[in-house]
């Protein structure tokens, strides 16, 4: 079996698997997995099994086009979740474990201090305002489709919205990683950095692609979905009117 600190440098993910069962990587570096696995009664196919769930954690279902609105809205909340309660506060525990006296690049430590906690409380700021307003809309056109009896009663709700809205307001999210993106010189890594910053740029990294690949489902598939079932519904409605 190999050391810790030999497993997380072939693979970064390794420090979230070992996070997960309750070991900070970092105290363990010259432990033997092994030592570990024994400690808690566990085989180490099945931590490898948890490797291959945490690496493939918002990889999206190939079918996810042909979701119903009220699906595709559940698998994004589903997302949400694993951003708020998992992803951002494991990146925050790795960052508040950095030190200036073991790492040399002490301006990289304050700034990723300081702007962290800021990225993160403003990223569950907009997921909560998409939940209570984007998705609350979106679920209220999908009744509508699903009922065409409530749609007069449902039509007063959403009259004055409209998906195109929306989607302007989620485009000024489109970069939160900007910043960060910038310490740390487009994500670069280096012999020179030790081992809990490599992992932190890698996770950093992985962050902005989770990220960007959720906005492409908003973007090309909730979006448009919504928009064509908007489209109906008002023409239906108009009609309605027209005819009382």
């Amino acid at each position: 079996m190999k050391k810790i600190k030999d497993l997380v440098g072939e693979n970064f993910i390794w420090a979230n698997v070992l996070h997960h069962i309750g070991y900070k990587f970092y105290d363990y570096l010259e432990v033997d997995i092994e030592q570990i696995c024994r400690e808690i009664n566990i085989d180490f196919s099945h931590l490898s099994k948890k490797l291959n769930e945490i690496s493939e954690r918002l990889t999206p279902p190939k079918k996810i086009s042909e979701y119903s609105l009220d699906v595709l809205v559940e698998y994004l909340r589903s997302s949400h979740h694993w951003f708020i309660k998992f992803q951002l506060p494991y990146i925050s525990n790795l960052i508040d474990a950095l030190s200036v006296q073991n790492d040399e690049n002490i301006t990289l430590i304050h700034d990723l201090q300081m702007l962290f906690p800021l990225l993160r409380e403003d990223f569950i700021h907009h997921i909560h305002e998409e939940e209570d307003t984007l998705f609350r809309y979106i679920l209220l056109l999908n009744e509508a489709q699903k009922n065409p009896s409530k749609l007069p009663k449902i039509y007063k709700k959403i009259e004055k919205k409209s998906i195109q809205f929306f989607a302007l307001e989620h485009n000024t999210h489109d970069d939160e990683m900007k910043g960060i993106r910038e310490l740390t010189n487009n994500y670069q890594v280096s012999n020179q950095i030790s081992i809990l910053m490599k992992v932190i740029v890698l996770e950093l990294q992985e962050l902005e692609k989770d990220l960007k690949s959720h906005a492409k489902i908003e973007d090309e598939i909730l979006f448009i979905k919504a928009l064509q079932v908007e489209k109906k519904l008002k023409l239906q409605a108009a009609e309605l009117i027209k005819w009382n």
